[in-house]
């Protein structure tokens, strides 16, 4: 009756390596493969396992077992290379066989787990971060100008990390560059008019005018008001001569407000 096994555990059955099983397949082990398996009822494989093979393993319990034993029970490290880093006259083979052996009575213990490692770099950082108290924003800078005449006491005082001051000063760079964008788009689409255009093309001239208004017209308009009235001129031929004399103020300002705006592309 075939009883099958893969590589790994007809390996540990014999106590040697898969790689000393792989190359055993091509030669005593041959007749005994089926498929990718082994079959461990398999004259051949049952004469591989009484076969006394000096070169790849110490027969029966290795004599520096308990020393073994004892050694990764004391440190709590359970590993074969680690093992036989430390004891001294004992090559790699020798400890793996003694660790199969550990393993097949049943005395192997998982491994103690590892030390958290500390934090370095980036991971301080974050650290940092995630400890440190929320930034208070009252009292604040809006402009990171501002804090070059801070101490660095008062910079730490509303941080508490000097990672969160960079992160402050970085998400404010952002924030400019970001509404910078949106108002060369907003211009770019005619949404938005340079303060210049404002000032010098439109209120400068709305400006001046208000001031013709107050000296140069009222004082025109008065003087010739008072001798059409003594005239005879009736309320109605006064009221539309006024109406002319305000326009003809109006109207050069007007256009000179509607040619800076022509020229800037502005409706």
């Amino acid at each position: 009756m075939q009883h099958l096994e893969t590589k790994s555990a007809f390996a540990r059955r014999a106590l040697k390596t898969p790689g000393a099983i792989t190359r055993a397949l091509s030669g005593p082990l041959k007749a005994a493969l089926v498929g990718k398996k082994i079959d461990c009822g398999h004259a051949a494989a049952i004469a591989y396992l009484k076969k006394d093979d000096s070169k790849e393993m110490v027969p029966g319990i290795d004599e520096r077992y308990e020393e073994a034993l004892l050694w990764m029970q004391t440190t709590g490290k359970w590993g074969a290379k680690t093992m036989t880093n430390a004891i001294e006259g004992l090559s790699d083979h020798r400890g793996r066989k003694i660790c199969a052996q550990i393993k097949l009575a049943g005395l192997w213990e998982s491994p103690l787990p590892a030390e958290p490692k500390k934090p370095r770099g980036q991971a301080v950082v974050k650290a940092r971060k995630k400890e440190a108290p929320p930034v208070e924003s009252d009292e604040l800078p809006e402009h990171p100008s501002e804090y070059a005449d801070k101490t660095l006491r008062w910079i730490v005082s509303k941080f508490s990390t000097d990672a969160r001051f960079v992160d402050y000063l970085k998400a404010l760079k952002e924030a400019e560059a970001t509404e910078e964008r949106m108002l060369k788009n907003a211009e770019r689409r005619g949404d938005l008019v340079h303060r210049k255009v404002v000032t010098q093309g439109v209120l400068e001239h709305i400006d001046i005018l208000f001031k013709q208004l107050l000296t140069d017209c009222s004082r025109t308009i008065a003087t010739r008001a008072k001798a059409k009235v003594e005239a005879g001129e009736s309320v109605e031929e006064l009221e539309l001569w006024v109406s002319k004399q305000i326009v003809g103020f109006i109207q050069p300002a007007k256009s000179k407000i509607q040619r800076t705006l022509r020229a800037n592309k502005i409706e």
